[in-house]
């Protein structure tokens, strides 16, 4: 074979037996003895030469033999193969490998460095591999492969990346959206160094094709029905790790429903609405399955209060004017409501009709009368109060005519009586006082002449006499000898 030096020189080195003293011819020059063995220095080259040896003793006899010297100062090349997914991995450990190709003397040996504890690679033929532990952190792992004369190289390195988290994985719409559509597009975004590998989408357990473009993942999520729909995905990435997750949508067909949209203290009444002012708070309420997303009152608008409903102060004036209110839930679906307002200040026309005998009556109750109509909302009710409270509350008839009856006191005198009609608004007329007297004790008769016992002339007589009682109105009649004459105020 070839022997293989690392320099430009190569000492061939020889140790011969003979009887009698010898000389030593190395590549045509003399060789030196050293000790038991001859050495002589000879210049090498890259290609193998025979260097011819030559013997002669004493006695003339001669022994010749060649040998091959080349120089080798050349390291091996030395090769690690990348690893895949860009060296990411969850395991623990990972085989590397390599090529090492040496042109020279050969016996490469191969060390992996840039781990914790560098470690020896078996060499097969140009091949070279060890199974080595994962470290803690990224490592760029590289390896020196060496020949039996020392001539060594380092490789490139190669990364290797310890990962045990999944990717990390964003869904749109965000859980909790809500639909009208007949289907919902879901965009599964996912980062991770390792790249990722497949992304599984499944619709309440049933697997969903994927299409992918440089926005992310697409799947088509269609609804059996109104309702939830439970999307699950799970993402893996290049080293092997997975990450699970959920998103839930509605699926909603229904608009919002409206239950109640009026003015707070509006009153309903011929032709509309009916407000007591100009400027009238609007209430809106509704439901609706999946969350009101806008509302509008008027053209404003407006966020929910604390209790859920929706309100907006309107401007009105005494025309009739449409105030709408439009409801968007966050599926998409559009409900509304109209309302046809005005502005009502004006009371109702009141008026009380003249009590009999001018108010007196000899006890128990009278009827007070009267009329109350009004020209906008309506609804006039009488209220009759008395000292300061209020006695009784009625309403009036088709026609507008109201019958209050009132208890006298319980003894003689006057005591008024306060009559105000009021809309439904509460819109109040002036009010109206009736005065009521209780007289129930009998004139005071006194005076009467001629005196009794007085003698009268046959062709008839007059009477006069004094009458005392709280009634101006009085009726007065004299009863004499069977006969009945009315008498007259003087």
């Amino acid at each position: 074979g070839v022997h293989w030096v690392a320099g430009g020189f190569g000492l061939v080195r020889l140790a011969t037996s003979d009887a009698s003293p010898v000389t030593v011819m190395v590549d045509g020059k003399p060789a030196t003895l050293n000790g038991e063995l001859w050495e002589r220095s000879v210049e090498t080259s890259a290609e193998p030469v025979a260097v011819a040896i030559g013997v002669v003793d004493a006695a003339g006899n001669e022994g010749a033999t060649t040998v091959a010297l080349a120089r080798d100062d050349q390291p091996p090349t030395c090769t690690l193969i990348g690893l895949p997914d860009g060296g990411y991995t969850n395991a623990t450990v990972v085989t590397i490998g390599g090529e090492a190709v040496d042109s020279g003397v050969g016996g490469v040996t191969v060390t992996l460095s840039g781990l914790a504890v560098s470690q020896a690679a078996a060499v097969s033929g140009a091949g070279f591999g060890a199974t080595v532990a994962v470290p803690a952190g990224e490592a760029a792992v590289f390896a020196t492969c060496e020949d039996a004369l020392g001539n060594r190289a380092d490789s490139a390195s190669i990364a290797l990346r310890p990962d045990t988290q999944g990717p990390t994985v964003t869904v749109w719409p965000p859980t909790g959206t809500a639909f009208a559509g007949a289907w919902l597009d879901v965009t599964v975004t996912a980062e991770d160094g390792a790249g990722v590998a497949s992304v599984t989408v499944r619709a309440d357990g049933v697997e969903l094709p994927v299409t992918q473009d440089d926005a992310g993942w697409h799947a088509a999520v269609v609804p059996a029905g109104d309702g939830p729909v439970v999307l699950d995905f799970a993402v893996a990435d290049g080293a092997g790790n997975v990450s699970l997750g959920s998103a839930s949508y509605v699926h909603d067909v229904e608009p919002a429903k409206i239950t109640s949209f009026t003015a707070l203290g509006g009153v309903d009444g011929p032709g509309g609405l009916y407000v007591p002012n100009a400027a009238p708070t609007f209430r809106a309420e509704a439901t609706d399955n999946t969350g009101i997303a806008a509302a509008y009152i008027g053209e404003v608008f407006t966020t929910a209060k604390a209790d859920g409903a929706y309100e907006v102060v309107v401007p009105v004036g005494d025309d009739w004017k449409d105030v709408g209110v439009m409801l968007l839930d966050w599926a998409g679906n559009m409900s509304a409501d109209l309302r046809r307002v005005r502005m009502d200040a004006e009371p109702p026309a009141c008026s009380v009709a003249a009590l009999p005998n001018d108010g007196f009556a000899p006890g128990g109750s009278v009827v007070i009368v009267g009329h109350g109509v009004d020209a906008g909302v309506g609804g006039v009710h009488v209220s009759v109060a008395a000292d300061g409270a209020t006695l009784d509350t009625l309403g009036v008839d088709a026609g507008g005519d109201f019958a209050a009856p009132v208890v006298l006191p319980a003894v003689d005198g006057a005591r008024p009586f306060v009559i105000v009609c009021a809309d439904a608004l509460g819109n109040a007329s002036p009010p109206s006082t009736v005065v009521v007297t209780r007289d129930g004790t009998a004139p005071v008769i006194g005076g009467v002449l001629p005196a009794a016992g007085a003698f009268v002339g046959p062709s008839g007589f007059g009477v006069s006499f004094d009458v005392s009682d709280v009634d101006p109105v009085i009726a007065a009649q004299v009863t004499a000898l069977g006969a009945v004459a009315p008498a007259t105020r003087e």
